[in-house]
């Protein structure tokens, strides 16, 4: 084979294997086979918020409607120091109007993946009107000697819920 014959052949192989790789790629998705969804590695300290809803267990014990929201924190690493803010806010038309808050602090070292939970975020129901709730979290701890700080995280928001609450805001 000659020179001018071997870069023909090379080009004309490489373009085969570029069309054959482009049409099972194609002929792949027009199947509906779509590659393997890769899996996102959570972060090593997280806060996990669940949406707002009804407290069953403050109706048993008090006999009274309560939103109530819950937050956890989790961490592979020690921690210490730890601060958590859970507050709940009643969506509203134009701004949201905080209806409960808590802040959360440990001063003792927290081992390692153990989960801290901060579950007594919560407001009477003094209506029945159809209202809408979103749960607020953030924190910050001490860890392997620096101060680390978890960002505000939202809960998803809510179907509405039949409880409306007092603003803690005395102006709203």
């Amino acid at each position: 084979m000659t020179t001018q014959n071997q870069r023909i052949f090379k080009t004309y192989f490489f373009t085969v294997a570029i069309l054959l790789a482009f049409c099972s790629q194609t002929n792949a998705s027009a199947r509906g086979v779509s590659p393997a969804p890769t899996k996102i590695p959570k972060p090593p300290c997280r806060l996990q918020v669940e949406d707002p809803h009804f407290s069953g267990s403050l109706y048993k014990k008090k006999g009274f409607l309560y939103v109530k929201a819950n937050v956890s924190s989790v961490c592979d690493s020690p921690q210490s120091q730890v601060t958590i803010t859970v507050q709940l806010f009643k969506k509203g038309r134009f701004n949201n109007h905080l209806v409960a808050q808590r802040v959360f602090r440990s001063n003792k070292e927290v081992a390692p993946s153990l989960e801290i939970s901060v579950k007594d975020v919560f407001a009477l129901c003094v209506t029945k009107e159809p209202t809408r709730y979103e749960t607020h979290a953030f924190s910050k701890a001490l860890i392997k000697g620096e101060w680390q700080y978890a960002r505000e995280t939202k809960s998803h928001l809510t179907e509405t819920i039949p409880c409306g609450t007092k603003s803690l805001n005395p102006f709203s």
